[in-house]
């Protein structure tokens, strides 16, 4: 499996800006692993941009809940971002819908405010 091809961390902390929007930038690579893999929110709107940082197949960002959010294929160099609400406090998974069985998965835990 390559080395790791971003400088991003492994867990990231957003919080909500001027805007009122939680934004987190993800990176995928070709050693089929997001990074960061374990995001913390709020509950609110959450903007993910992917980044393929890698040089080999397309990815995309999948949540299957809260909210059946994505972001599609994203070839190397490329960038794309969704934007979505989460309503209620949980631990979501997030995956690389082509690669899930290589193990290109996280975590989304969104935490109530407090």
């Amino acid at each position: 499996m390559p080395a790791a091809q971003s400088s991003r961390p492994d867990q990231v902390t957003v919080t909500p800006g001027p805007d009122g929007v939680q934004v987190v930038d993800i990176d995928a690579d070709d050693g089929f692993r997001f990074h960061p893999s374990v995001v913390q929110a709020r509950p609110g709107v959450l903007q993910v941009t992917l980044h393929h940082v890698g040089t080999g197949a397309p990815h995309n960002w999948v949540a299957r809940q809260p909210s059946a959010a994505q972001v599609p294929l994203v070839r190397a160099g490329e960038s794309r971002s969704v934007r979505f609400r989460i309503a209620q406090p949980g631990d979501y998974r997030f995956v690389c819908t082509i690669h899930e069985a290589q193990g290109m998965a996280g975590r989304l835990v969104v935490r109530a405010a407090s």
